[in-house]
């Protein structure tokens, strides 16, 4: 069956034409390499030209450098990571009033609970975050609302951020909230299903300190976490 499919894929690329195909990635290159743009339709153009999966996810890794392993502490960035490299942090920098050695980064945990599989965003933000200087902690998909708090627990983390784009998402905040209230750690979501006013108040009626929901500029929850959280002493 590998053969199989191996030998199609060749096939693919054989009969395609593939000046279109190096212009479709090079836009996707291009795209990724700039702010705030939408690569679903250079993705979907470059499929039209036969380009294959695995030939995009290269392209992108050129630029956006290979997410780490769920329960990694991503506070370091990895070369190939220009493309979030423009992700600045505006909030104050608490390491500087301190002696070098009290000095303490924010530690965030970002969790993705219940059985939403699409964990794209969530990495992502992780990766705005570390790149703005946080620790973060990602503990991969299908958590329990206490499997998160329990990880946040053991590395100690200042915050919890949660992914989530399921239905499920007010017995997740509720779950989350009142198992992280008892450490006073600050949980703040993105991506909430329904983006409504209902789905909001209901977050924050849980205990949930903010709320972004989809089209919120990486920058504003950077700044967020900069400017609302601080770090545990």
């Amino acid at each position: 069956m590998e053969r199989q499919q191996v030998a199609r894929t060749r096939e693919v690329r054989r009969r395609r034409d593939a000046k279109k195909a190096r212009a479709r990635l090079s836009a996707l290159k291009e795209g990724s390499l700039a702010p705030n743009v939408n690569l679903m339709p250079l993705l979907v153009d470059a499929a039209r030209e036969y380009v294959t999966l695995g030939e995009m996810c290269d392209t992108l890794r050129e630029t956006m450098g290979v997410l780490h392993r769920s329960g990694d502490v991503l506070n370091q960035r990895e070369p190939g990571g220009e493309a979030m490299a423009t992700v600045k942090a505006k909030g104050k920098n608490l390491a500087a009033a301190a002696p070098k050695k009290a000095a303490r980064k924010v530690r965030i945990l970002v969790g993705k609970p219940g059985l939403d599989g699409h964990d794209r965003g969530a990495k992502i933000i992780a990766r705005a975050l570390r790149d703005a200087g946080v620790e973060v902690i990602y503990t991969g998909l299908h958590q329990t609302p206490e499997m998160i708090v329990s990880a946040a627990a053991q590395e100690d983390v200042d915050g919890i951020g949660l992914s989530i784009l399921s239905g499920a998402h007010n017995y997740l905040f509720r779950g989350s909230s009142s198992c992280s209230a008892r450490r006073r750690w600050a949980t703040w979501c993105s991506s909430a299903a329904g983006s409504s006013r209902t789905t909001t108040s209901e977050a924050y009626k849980e205990g949930v300190d903010r709320v972004f929901t989809p089209g919120t500029p990486i920058q504003e929850i950077v700044d967020y976490v900069n400017e609302r959280i601080q770090p545990r002493k």
